[in-house]
């Protein structure tokens, strides 16, 4: 064989080995890691030859630390991303496990070693923990209830009870806990009761006389009320409107005492501190305020 055969041999070899490094770097796992687990766990990280020429997705798992209302969302993904995954061995199955676990959930198999036949055994020591019918069912009818109130009236704090509200709905759904009939009646007025003032005012006022509106119904309303107040860009915050210093002049010619509240005809406030004017909205009392010929008076600000 000339050297000029070997030379070219010699250039396929290195170019062959080049694309073998490759694929293994795409697998997402370096060959040193993977002869370390080798070495301390017995186990084979490949099941056949071939698998070297499949190229696995990046996989980013959640984590889970032990809050019951998320084990069905992370057991879902971890399923689906790497216990469905034909290429992984047990092993590294159980890696991956624990690698996404956290806090309380980590503890319950921090001791076991990573071999193939540890992985089943550690899924259900999980599960036992955490897939308790009653308890989920519990878990996200505590996390629906103990939702923050909306105390002012935003956009982004009513969105913020819509999802979590259709995160509890689905859950109990996939529990077989269908909310509907008086189940979502029941949801809708909790919920309603977890509203600011001015957004109950408006949700009463779509309500038909009588009829008892569903959860479904109250959401659909919510998003189409946080649509609105983001459109408008306003966040109104009651509180702050009337500690505001300003104070509101008649611009009539009527000899209206400008002590006496024009709204309610009492002289023992004045029509920004009045109870009735307050429970206006914002658009409400500026029509009121134009309606009567009234003007606001800011103080003078220094530069």
């Amino acid at each position: 064989m000339s050297l000029k055969n070997i030379l070219a041999k010699k250039r396929t070899f290195k170019t062959q080995l080049t694309k073998l490094r490759q694929q293994i770097d795409d697998e997402g796992v370096l060959l040193s890691d993977l002869e370390v687990l080798k070495k301390t766990s017995g186990f084979s990280v490949t099941k056949s030859e071939n698998n070297l020429n499949v190229r696995l997705p990046k996989i980013t798992l959640p984590t889970f630390s032990g809050n019951l209302h998320e084990w069905l969302s992370f057991k879902d993904i971890f399923e689906a991303s790497v216990d469905s995954n034909p290429c992984l061995t047990d092993a590294v199955k159980l890696q991956y496990l624990k690698s996404a676990l956290r806090g309380d959930a980590l503890r319950i198999i921090q001791l076991i070693s990573i071999v193939d036949s540890n992985y089943k055994l550690a899924f259900s020591l999980l599960e036992e923990r955490y897939s308790n019918h009653r308890e989920q069912v519990y878990a996200h009818l505590k996390r629906f209830l103990s939702v923050q109130p909306v105390h002012n009236e935003s956009a982004s704090a009513i969105l913020n009870l819509i999802d979590v509200t259709n995160e509890c709905v689905r859950s109990l759904e996939v529990l077989n806990q269908s909310v509907e009939g008086f189940s979502s009646i029941l949801f809708a007025y909790i919920l309603g009761e977890k509203l600011d003032p001015n957004t109950k005012i408006w949700w009463e006022r779509k309500l038909e006389k009588e009829n008892l509106p569903t959860v479904t119904d109250l959401l659909e309303f919510l998003k189409d009320h946080a649509r609105t107040l983001n459109a408008s860009k306003r966040v109104i915050n009651v509180k702050k409107i009337t500690n505001k210093s300003f104070a509101i002049v008649s611009n009539s010619n009527d000899k209206h005492p400008q002590n006496l509240c024009k709204l309610c005809n009492l002289s023992c406030h004045r029509l920004f501190k009045c109870p009735k004017f307050l429970k206006f909205n914002v658009k409400e009392r500026v029509d009121y305020v134009k309606k009567q010929k009234l003007f606001f008076v800011l103080p003078e600000t220094q530069c």
